[in-house]
């Protein structure tokens, strides 16, 4: 559902390459993706995440849910 590639092009000049299928992400989660990349990419850091999928799931199928 998602390929990337760093193609070399001359010296330290590169070119990322990223393509997802569409069920795999909609357009508000590819801009979330393509603004992470550009902060990584400027040197940026990440914050951490306060909830992680693992969290999410384990909320979806707890009792109180269903």
């Amino acid at each position: 559902m998602l390929r990337a590639g760093l193609v070399p092009l001359s010296g330290s000049e590169h070119v990322f390459m990223l393509d997802n299928h569409h069920i795999a992400s909609d357009g508000t989660s590819s801009g979330i993706l393509m603004q992470e990349f550009m902060a990584l990419y400027n040197g940026d850091t990440l914050p951490l995440l306060n909830c992680r999928y693992r969290d999410y799931a384990c909320w979806q199928n707890s009792p109180v849910q269903r």
